[in-house]
């Protein structure tokens, strides 16, 4: 055990790691649940190296579920995931994430979910949130004309924020166990040529970005449903570029999708616009509007707030 000059201890043998699972598997891809003594040891100077450089006050926050999703973004490569992580501290402060978290409303949320139809609802059968996107109803156009790319930003920040601080936290107490990736299904049924131009493109970077550059690793699988011949060209094209650990999260849908989907997710926990049962008639608007799941129980917009608990997730 070493101690810093904030005076924070940094734990060094991997016995006062209890809730990390230590494997000789020189592949596993360096999670709490598969961890090898390379990547532990990698995570370590990471965690040496945010005290040296005061990057952050304390590990309340980011805690080692959390940092180890930066080492295993850049494949525990010390050099770039400092990199990385340097970059994500200046990008928090530079736009205020902890403000806006807490703070910021969007107060177009309903106008655009009509016409971008998204959000969490309910969770899969290993206890990961669904995160659900209808791109095919996305109408772009009229996106930007209720809403600017730097309120969506805000949005996502706020609603990664939540994943992170509050929606993972409830799963893990749900389930029994550590839930810190979440379930996403994407329905691009009739996305086009004409899809990867314009404002619809700018909308999809907006959103992925964010993401892939300061919120990374938190998808445990993705369901691509209603892809059609011109998707699947694109995306056999494209899949070289993403990291092989990624792409073997991603399933190919075609339409006949219901049955895959019920091998991840109990029907009653899918909409019956994708071939569940659930409706969620008690709230107004359906499904997308609930915001429902072990965070919210009972289906209801809410005004998180994040104030930390005894819970050990």
């Amino acid at each position: 055990m070493e101690e810093n000059q904030l005076g924070l201890e940094i734990k060094t043998d991997p016995k006062d790691y209890p809730h990390f699972k230590f494997v000789e598997d020189k592949n596993v891809e360096g999670s709490s649940k598969e961890i090898n003594s390379a990547q532990f040891h990698v995570f370590i100077e990471f965690k040496k190296k945010i005290i040296e450089e005061n990057l952050i006050p304390n590990f309340d926050y980011f805690d080692d579920y959390y940092l180890l999703k930066f080492c295993r973004a850049r494949n525990f490569d010390i050099e770039k995931i400092l990199k990385m992580f340097r970059k994500f501290i200046a990008w928090r402060a530079e736009n205020e994430v902890d403000y806006i978290s807490e703070n910021f409303y969007f107060k177009e949320f309903d106008e655009v979910l009509k016409i971008y139809p998204h959000g969490y609802h309910k969770v899969d059968k290993t206890g990961h949130p669904i995160y659900y996107q209808i791109i095919s109803k996305l109408n772009a156009e009229k996106l930007f004309k209720i809403t600017t790319s730097e309120r969506l930003l805000k949005y996502f920040i706020q609603t990664y924020e939540e994943m992170m601080k509050f929606k993972f936290k409830a799963c893990s107490k749900a389930r029994g166990e550590l839930i810190d990736q979440s379930c996403v299904i994407l329905d691009i049924e009739g996305i086009g040529i004409s899809d990867l131009f314009g404002k619809t493109r700018s909308f999809l970077n907006l959103a992925t970005k964010l993401g892939q550059d300061y919120y990374p690793c938190n998808m445990d699988r993705m369901f691509l449903i209603n892809t059609n011949k011109f998707f699947g060209l694109v995306y056999n094209i494209v899949k070289g570029l993403i990291d092989i650990g990624t792409r073997k999260k991603i399933e190919l849908l075609g339409n006949k999708y219901k049955e895959n989907l019920f091998e991840y997710i109990e029907p009653d926990n899918l909409p019956t616009f994708l071939g569940g049962n659930c409706t969620c008639s008690h709230i107004p608007g359906g499904c997308l509007f609930a915001d429902i799941g072990p965070w919210n129980p009972e289906g209801k917009r809410l005004n998180y707030t994040f104030k930390d608990d005894d819970s050990d997730f």
